[in-house]
């Protein structure tokens, strides 16, 4: 969510548009908590007296020198050594320590404070430029059983409401669905020569996700007149 907050300001921003929707992953979140992905540095959103600040800049690049280590980290943190590695990759500066972190749940309420400073700024960008914006909370296969992540899809709809900014739960509408129907729309584990691919929504999956924001977009009065604009244009 940092980056694409971030990307969005820089590179999106500027492009002419009616409608940004702002996608995600529960995964995101937790990725935010860290100035660190897959062994790359990135830079890291915080708040201080009240404002985004952003840290971790210039990212470190010295994952880059570690490229085997990086792209094969899932399957080294399988080996029954994994607390040699962890202990040489804290030496060497690829991975941080664990030392001190703060529990779960301050790093989440932390996380959500952030998110908060970032909908109210993109939801400002989107009145500058005379668009709106739209959250859009993606499934991942893992997630369709059961009742997880409640405690982010709460905030989201409480956040959401508060800032009257369009809500739209895909992982709810796959839920709805027989399970037999939705594995099909996502990737299995083998499918893809791509590290983290699996659990991924694939083609099909995206297809069906698109129609259902597009769908959504027009029972929103506000969205749907955007669409309409965009048409005539």
């Amino acid at each position: 969510m940092d980056q694409a907050y971030l990307w969005y300001k820089r590179d999106g921003a500027k492009l002419e548009h009616h409608i940004h929707l702002l996608a995600f992953i529960t995964d995101d979140f937790h990725r935010m908590q860290s100035d660190m992905y897959s062994g790359y540095g990135k830079p890291v959103i915080d708040v201080e007296n009240g404002m985004l600040v952003v840290k971790n800049v210039p990212a470190p690049r010295r994952a880059y020198h570690f490229q085997w280590l990086t792209s094969n980290t899932q399957y080294m943190m399988r080996l029954r050594s994994v607390e040699l590695i962890e202990r040489v990759s804290r030496k060497i500066g690829f991975a941080p320590s664990n030392t001190g972190l703060p529990s779960e749940k301050k790093r989440n309420e932390k996380t959500r404070e952030v998110l908060m400073k970032i909908f109210e700024d993109l939801k400002r960008l989107s009145e500058e430029h005379s668009s709106k914006l739209a959250l859009v909370y993606l499934p991942t296969l893992g997630e369709i059983e059961g009742n997880e992540p409640e405690e982010w899809i709460q905030f989201l709809e409480i956040e959401s409401r508060a800032l009257d900014i369009p809500f739209i739960n895909a992982l709810s509408i796959f839920r709805s669905l027989p399970y037999e129907n939705v594995i099909g729309m996502f990737i299995r584990e083998g499918q893809v020569g791509y590290t983290d691919a699996a659990g991924h929504l694939n083609d099909q999956g995206n297809e069906f996700v698109a129609r259902a924001i597009y769908d959504a977009l027009k029972n929103q009065p506000a969205l749907s007149q955007s669409l309409s604009l965009h048409r005539r244009n």
